[in-house]
């Protein structure tokens, strides 16, 4: 009943901050290189783990009427656990799949899905993709395109990580999402920030898996009317002109987002050279030079030292 929803929501908030608190307590008590144990009397933050992941399951569930009441500060606590743990749990790993099933029921939590989705890549590594590859594919792919710019940006940012994490895993396994921000990447029918963000998604995916990022772009090719023959050159040459073409956005974003779009383009002459037209090649140069040169002269300003600068005041 919602008297009762109106007790658990506290409830839910207080072993969140009991979790944070814990959390800090063990952290500086492993800092003094101490006992980590010896935290609160004797008691580790894991030990709330038995009664932490059953409650969040229950408030999660996306077919119970309380979840309505309980899934927000459900999901808040579920990353505070996620957060504060050293080791990835059985407990955790059989929690995963109320993720994909409050996904079905709304895209309302996409925020909190995401901060899950990069906590379980980074605690459950293979052991996590290997039994939850499709439910992690159904997320993303249910996600993109369903939520606003800012959420979109979150999602992109959440599967570049796991392409860091598993280059050649995820890339097939995220081959639909794939498919889907460069189409709109290509077709331009989004904000331009979540264009950035989809076209720094498919440089990670190009610098770590080249191989299947032309395939890839092949078949966006033909599926965009090229032919059989000519969809590998095409395909290749319109992914370099999209990074071309918003290379200065990029930078807008943020400096590191240039970087990668700039490995990127270079990665492209070193292993597809030959496949682009000359103009494509001269816009890749030009920009990479007028790349080097900002970054030379912001680092030349006053206060800062380049390399070369105290190289010529040796002697």
């Amino acid at each position: 009943c919602e008297s009762a929803n109106v007790v658990r929501v506290p409830i839910l908030g207080t072993l969140t901050q009991i979790i944070r608190v814990l959390s800090e307590v063990d952290a500086e008590v492993e800092a003094e290189e101490e006992d980590s144990t010896a935290a609160a009397g004797g008691f580790h933050v894991s030990q709330l783990w038995p009664t932490v992941m059953p409650l969040v399951a229950v408030s999660t569930d996306g077919a119970e009427p309380e979840s309505e009441y309980l899934c927000d500060d459900a999901l808040g606590l579920w990353h505070a656990a996620m957060d504060a743990s050293k080791e990835y749990t059985a407990d955790m790993h059989a929690l995963f799949p109320s993720l994909p099933q409050l996904m079905r029921y709304s895209v309302g939590h996409v925020d909190d899905v995401a901060a899950l989705l990069e906590d379980y890549i980074l605690l459950g590594g293979s052991t996590f993709l290997e039994a939850h590859a499709g439910d992690v594919s159904d997320i993303l792919a249910n996600a993109f395109g369903a939520v606003r710019p800012a959420t979109a940006q979150r999602l992109g940012r959440t599967a570049g990580s796991l392409v860091d994490a598993f280059p050649e895993e995820a890339s097939e396994l995220l081959r639909g999402v794939l498919m889907q921000v460069l189409v709109s990447a290509a077709q331009n029918d989004d904000r331009a920030s979540v264009i950035v963000t989809y076209l720094s998604l498919l440089a990670r995916v190009f610098i770590h898996c080249s191989d299947f990022f032309c395939g890839l772009v092949r078949d966006a090719a033909v599926e965009g009317g090229a032919s059989e023959a000519d969809a590998a050159d095409v395909g290749f040459a319109q992914a370099v002109d999209l990074w071309l073409e918003r290379f200065d956005e990029a930078a807008e974003i943020g400096p590191w987002v240039q970087k990668l779009w700039a490995m990127a383009m270079v990665h492209a002459l070193a292993v597809g050279g030959a496949r682009l037209p000359h103009d494509t090649i001269t816009g890749v140069l030009f920009q990479l030079v007028d790349a080097i040169a900002t970054t030379d002269a912001a680092a030349k300003r006053p206060g800062s030292l380049l390399p070369s600068d105290l190289a010529g005041n040796v002697g």
